[in-house]
């Protein structure tokens, strides 16, 4: 009796802790759609210890403490660490800021990570976001941005990108299942070790390397069969053509540069999503059929179906999700939100008018290009 009794009340005990959970969980995503639904300028002050900072010189890998402000908001213990050894030493580094790195659950608005991006490749900070947004309006998975004027150690660093985290918050959002393994390019491609930044304890990587030699597969009706029963195609092509209309030029299509794949325990499938977009429409008449340096986009073009679908997909993107009047009207929406906290509105305003430009330019480019046979 005493056993069933007890059953009973943990079972109560986990059920209430079960529904604590999911309220939390939409608190938290409501918290963050607060963030992000309407991008804006956030003011934060950031302090980080000089003994901390000395520690990143030789441990960059790590996250150090600090404490971070905005508005009513103080959260000490926040963790800290710039974006590569190259930010140690600049006057404006970029940094990822992780809330819960010390202290469990700890959050910002709904938020266990942030990225802070200086933009230093970028004039009218505009170009991760607008790209970002193009993403998702195409069905690709990719982080929501917003801006924030950043205090570090007291010295007014300026106007920087606020990008959300890709952890497990962000798959809970997008799929189905959150529990796979997620892995970060930065200058690799499918047939290296590439870093898991969650996921399984495997070191064998074994998605990737089914993947790449499907990829090389030289009967091109197999392996277009092949790659079908291994990575999302459709997601890939739109993905793939989606980096090339942008002129994503540190990609992974054009440049294996900077990208994640996440492997979708929901289908069994990998997912290729956008990394690192500090600038777009770099390079208005580049050609929509290039030399594709990512072995995946390469491999997928050479197949009659994938080069077809790829045309097919690369026309609806320039038609329906980056129609030209929507993209230069969001560029100057999101340029109005942050003109007052920049520093020198005249070159802005000179930057912004330049991208909207290149944007047109691009769009007639692509556009005229389709049409050839």
């Amino acid at each position: 009796m005493k056993h069933a009794v007890f059953v009973c009340l943990l079972a109560m005990a986990c059920a209430a802790c079960a529904a604590e959970s999911k309220a939390l969980k939409k608190a938290n995503l409501e918290s963050s759609e607060g963030l992000f639904s309407s991008p804006k300028v956030l003011e934060v002050s950031i302090d980080v210890p000089q003994a901390q900072l000395d520690r990143l010189k030789s441990e960059p890998r790590i996250y150090v403490k600090a404490a971070v402000k905005e508005g009513s908001n103080l959260l000490d213990n926040t963790g800290f660490r710039f974006k590569g050894r190259d930010n140690i030493n600049s006057a404006r580094p970029s940094f990822t800021l992780k809330f819960n790195e010390f202290i469990t659950d700890q959050r910002f608005q709904g938020q266990r990570k942030l990225g802070f991006e200086s933009s230093a490749q970028d004039p009218t900070y505009l170009s991760e976001a607008v790209a970002n947004e193009l993403f998702r309006t195409s069905g690709i998975p990719a982080p929501r941005n917003t801006f924030a004027r950043v205090r570090l150690n007291g010295k007014d660093v300026g106007l920087y990108v606020v990008a959300e985290g890709v952890n497990k918050d962000f798959l809970d959002k997008h799929f189905d299942k959150s529990k796979g393994n997620l892995y970060e390019g930065d200058g690799t491609d499918i047939t290296d070790a590439m870093d898991k930044d969650s996921g399984d304890d495997s070191k064998d990587q074994s998605d990737l390397k089914t993947l790449a030699a499907a990829a090389r597969e030289p009967n091109l009706q197999e392996r277009w069969k092949k790659l079908q029963m291994l990575v999302d195609t459709e997601r890939f092509i739109t993905f793939a053509a989606m980096e090339v209309l942008l002129g994503h030029t540190n990609g992974y299509s054009l440049s294996k540069g900077r990208f994640r794949i996440y492997h979708d325990p929901g289908t069994d499938l990998l997912v290729f999503l956008p990394h690192g977009i500090e600038t777009a429409f770099g390079k208005p008449d580049a050609p929509i059929m290039p030399e594709m340096k990512g072995l995946l986009a390469k491999a997928v073009l050479e197949t009659p179906e994938g080069k077809k679908r790829y045309r097919e997909e690369m026309s609806k993107l320039l038609t329906k999700v980056s129609r030209l009047s929507s993209a230069q009207s969001r560029i100057k929406e999101l340029a109005g939100q942050i003109k007052p906290a920049l520093k020198d509105s005249v070159a802005h305003d000179k930057a912004v008018n330049e991208l909207v430009q290149r944007v047109a330019t691009r769009h007639k480019f692509v556009e005229a290009q389709l049409k050839q046979p």
